[in-house]
């Protein structure tokens, strides 16, 4: 697991940002389809529930997950690896979160549209 640290400029808050990046996409193994809820500590609004056969929901929980995941446990519980591929390029990530991942999995930045699943 890739743990980086990330300083962000003096108007930004938090000055420092710690994501997680998993070794091997394989290991991605959440749910692929149905009603997915996060933990506060992910998703901190009253509505934690995603219907995963919704790419627009998923692609919220996604974000929530990539950005706010303290472990790899919380990135292999609920990012499922072939959900991530389909929806990778229209997530709307921070670039230096998207630029790790890619680093890590250079896969993902090959990923187009055209690639996408259908739904």
């Amino acid at each position: 697991m890739l743990v980086t640290p990330l300083v962000l400029g003096p108007a930004d808050l938090p000055q420092y940002t710690t994501w997680c990046v998993i070794d091997d996409l394989d290991d991605l193994r959440g749910p692929d389809h149905g009603w997915m809820e996060l933990p506060n500590r992910l998703w901190w609004n009253p509505h934690p529930r995603f219907w995963l056969d919704d790419r627009d929901q998923v692609r919220a929980a996604y974000r929530a997950v990539l950005r706010e995941a303290a472990s790899e446990d919380d990135l292999v519980h609920y990012i499922n690896r072939d959900l991530l591929i389909a929806t990778w390029s229209r997530l709307f990530l921070p670039e230096r979160l998207r630029d790790l991942w890619v680093g890590v999995h250079p896969e993902l930045g090959q990923v187009r549209d055209a690639d996408l699943v259908a739904a």
